[in-house]
């Protein structure tokens, strides 16, 4: 599940689509696994 503790900062998700789902519908962001290798450099 989205909101599950044990999940936050490790999931990821490519499409714009699902990153609004999940954001609108469990008040969560959820980055594009481009925006974390980014961040990783």
């Amino acid at each position: 599940m989205i909101n599950d503790p044990d999940n936050r900062g490790i999931l990821v998700a490519t499409g714009y689509s699902c990153r609004s789902q999940v954001k609108r519908l469990d008040n969560q962001r959820i980055p594009h696994p481009v925006q974390v290798l980014n961040n990783l450099l």
